[in-house]
Formats: structure tokens, C-alpha cells, sequence
């Protein structure tokens, strides 16, 4: 695929944070490959760029595109260059800081089943109230539960702060719109009960589930008494480079926020292909990167380079019936 002006803009860019926005088939996996070249070669060693992405499949591919590149082998060494998930980032920077955090994990990250198992084994010690229906619908029940934890910590809410909003909710019964409301406050506060008996669970048994990864890097990233880590963390990657930026979630962006300085961070994604809303993704991401960096510079990415005109006309109909999506101009090139 020719690198055209556009995409030649993007690579070369100095000065600023970058947003690249990027249809689809618009050559986003050449892009990154090329900019992450072009700041080895501008004068980054491969060590101080950090490529964060959403699956274990896209780090690998483009860990393989650089290293089978032909102005990169045999000139460059990338071994050293972290291109990973962000869990898999959060995991080794925790374990770097054990003694930092306090957190061993010798009982490794668990999934999710194990959590649901233990959940249903003690639903009856968890303390639910009434409105809290027990019968046989135990597994279905805590995996909502399970569920709702989960996006609580994708947006690095405690159970002390939430228990905290619903006791000042339910204080103010006057305030409370309707039945539905009151009945939420309530179905929160039962969800706080087993939230804190869940944190307890993985600190008994020192296990993590991958949600904790994020958050627990993000506390250590924060924590005011050691600074140093942070510090050490931000000179050590003078860049961030963010591939697939619309699956990201609250608090996978919160940590590119205390990472990148000095607008060293790069972010390219597509609203329209935000596939993870119901892991957590952050549906207002790309709006969070323009008022974290003010002084940005954002560049489409509009020609579309696999699919036919007719296609591309097609789609572009039916998601103009979108009401709540950004207006996007998708080029065909055949």
C-alpha cells in the first residue's frame, strides 16, 4: 500500500500529541509499523517507545512486521522495545514493584469462571437484602454481579466510594426520582457487599483477575509516597504509542495519561469499530484525548483501501443514521 500525503503527515509528526483517526481499511496497522520506524530512526532508542494495544494477536503482528522489516533488521535491535497488551504491561510492572505494592500474585491471575464459582459457593454469606432475590437463578445473579464489579473497576471506582454515593443518595430519600431509582441505590449497595467480600477473596488466596491488573498498576502509578516509580516510568518511555485507541477503556487511558509527558504519546483508533462496549470500552475516548491534550494535533486517515465503492456508500447510509456518531467522509480508492 503507497504511502500517500496523509499518511506520510501522520508518520512524520513532531511537535505535538497525535490523534489518528482511521476508517476502515485505511491502512492503520502500516501506519503505526511506519511511525513506530520513524521515531527509531528520528533518534528513539527502541527501549524508550512503548506500543500499547488491545490483544496479544495485533502485538505480535506488528512485533513481527518490525522485526521482518528491512530498515529495521540488522540496524535496530527492538527486542528490548515493549509492544504488549495492557495487561500484560500493568502485570510486569507490578511484579517489578512487589515491594512497592505488597502485591506477590503467586496465586497467578485467575479468570473469570473461578471468581463465579466462588461467588455461587457463597452467595448465602454475602448478606443481600430484600431486594436481592435468591432462588435458582444463583449463577445468573452473580454473574451480573461479577459483571457490575467489573465496571466499576474498569472506571477505578472503589467500594468505598460507591458505597459512599449510595449512602448519600438514600439519605436524601426526597431526591430519589422513583421505585426504579430507589430500587438501584438499593441493588448498588448489595453489589458494595459483594464487591468488598471479592477484594478480600483475591487478597486471602494473593490472586488478581485481569481487571485488577489495571487497577492496581494505576494505584502504584499514583501513589504519592513512592514518586519515584512514576518518574522512573515516564523517563524511561519517551513515548506512548497507542494502536486500536477505541477499544480502550477509563482506565487503560488514565494510564497513558500518567506515562506520557511532554505530548510524547500517539493514539490511533476508529470510533466506528469500537467492538468492546460490553468489555468496558470508553465510548467517549477520543473526546477524554482532545481535553487531555489541548494542544493536539488530530489527522484522518479517509481513503479506504479494501472495500468497493458500493460498500463503502452502503455503510456510509446506515451509519449516518446514527444520531450520536461523529460525521466521517469515507473515500473509496477502486
Amino acid at each position: 500500500m503507497k504511502l500517500d500525503s496523509v499518511k506520510m503527515k501522520a508518520i512524520k509528526h513532531k511537535g505535538s500529541p497525535l490523534l489518528v483517526t482511521a476508517g476502515p481499511g485505511s491502512g492503520k496497522t502500516r501506519l503505526v509499523t511506519e511511525r513506530v520506524k520513524f521515531l527509531i530512526k528520528d533518534g528513539l532508542d527502541p527501549s524508550e517507545i512503548l506500543c500499547l494495544t488491545f490483544s496479544e494477536k495485533a502485538a505480535s503482528e506488528l512485533r513481527g512486521r518490525l522485526e521482518g522489516d528491512e530498515e529495521i533488521k540488522g540496524k535496530f535491535d527492538i527486542s528490548e522495545m515493549q509492544i504488549s497488551t495492557y495487561h500484560a504491561f500493568c502485570r510486569n510492572l507490578l511484579l517489578e514493584n512487589t515491594t512497592a505494592t505488597g502485591l506477590g500474585m503467586k496465586g497467578g491471575v485467575l479468570d473469570r469462571s473461578v471468581f463465579l464459582v466462588w461467588g455461587v459457593q457463597n452467595i448465602d454469606s454475602f448478606g443481600f437484602d430484600r431486594h436481592v432475590v435468591i432462588g435458582n437463578n444463583a449463577y445468573d445473579l452473580i454473574e451480573k454481579l461479577v459483571d457490575g464489579i467489573s465496571v466499576f473497576n474498569q472506571e477505578l471506582i472503589s467500594p468505598d466510594e460507591l458505597k459512599k454515593y449510595v449512602d448519600k443518595k438514600l439519605k436524601k430519600e426526597s431526591s430519589i426520582a422513583d421505585i426504579d431509582e430507589f430500587d438501584y441505590l438499593h441493588q448498588m449497595d448489595n453489589l458494595v457487599k459483594i464487591y468488598k467480600k471479592y477484594i478480600e477473596f483475591k487478597k486471602k488466596i494473593d490472586v488478581m483477575d485481569y481487571d485488577d491488573l489495571i487497577v492496581e498498576a494505576n494505584r502504584l502509578l499514583e501513589n504519592k509516597a513512592q514518586p519515584h516509580i512514576l518518574k522512573r516510568v515516564q523517563e524511561k518511555f519517551k513515548h506512548v504509542l497507542i494502536d486500536e485507541f477505541q477499544d480502550n477503556n477509563f482506565a487503560q487511558f488514565a494510564l497513558v495519561k500518567k506515562i506520557a509527558t511532554n505530548g510524547n504519546v500517539t493514539a490511533v483508533g476508529d470510533a466506528d469499530q469500537n467492538i468492546y462496549r460490553f468489555q468496558g470500552a470508553y465510548t467517549q475516548i477520543f473526546e477524554d484525548f482532545q481535553k487531555t491534550f489541548p494542544d493536539y494535533t488530530e489527522i484522518s486517515l479517509a481513503k479506504n483501501f479494501r472495500n468497493p465503492p458500493s460498500v463503502i456508500n452502503l455503510s456510509g447510509e446506515l451509519l449516518a443514521q446514527d444520531t450520536i456518531r461523529s460525521p466521517k467522509n469515507i473515500e473509496a480508492t477502486k
